[in-house]
């Protein structure tokens, strides 16, 4: 990405940068038992190589200009992987209210690397009906990872002394 400024997170004090997002249809988690349209995963590494992944959960809505930006330099074909030719500031594509759950879980894509710290936003962010069906002509009906059981896995609540996610 040209004219790119790294983006960072900040989680029990220790610093992850962003290294690289995706967008998964329909979403990979669940919020109050619904399973959203559209999930963006923002994947930060620090120093150590540990990894957090944020999670923004997009619903039908109003258009979205960031998202829009972002449809407008994908390639008109099907494909894993793409780069983007555009600027990308990630807050034009996070809720304005930042709370969060937080848990340790897995990588969703093959090998399902454990450890990973997921930062799951609370509110999700709209985008147009058209800018999904956009989105599923390019990458296809479905490119997800259905929703996985808890288990044993602890949520902490940001409501609850958690850390603020800022970038």
């Amino acid at each position: 990405m040209s004219s790119y400024t790294p983006n960072f997170i900040e989680i029990e004090e220790k610093l992850y940068y962003l290294k690289h997002f995706d967008f998964h249809a329909p979403g990979e988690h669940t919020l109050n038992g619904k399973i959203y349209p559209l999930e963006l995963q923002l994947t930060h590494k620090n120093q150590h190589g540990d990894i957090a992944i944020v999670a923004v959960m997009f619903d039908i809505g109003e258009p979205n200009q960031a998202i829009q930006n972002l449809w407008e330099s994908f390639p008109t074909m099907e494909g894993n992987s793409m780069p983007i030719f555009s600027p990308v500031d990630i807050n034009q594509l996070l809720p304005d209210n930042k709370t969060y759950w937080l848990y340790s879980g897995s990588i969703t894509t093959p090998p399902c690397t454990e450890g990973v710290t997921w930062v799951v936003l609370k509110k999700p962010v709209a985008l147009s009906a058209e800018q999904l069906d956009k989105f599923h002509y390019i990458v296809g009906p479905a490119n997800n990872r259905p929703p996985q059981p808890l288990n044993e896995r602890t949520m902490t609540d940001s409501n609850s002394g958690g850390t603020e996610i800022l970038y």
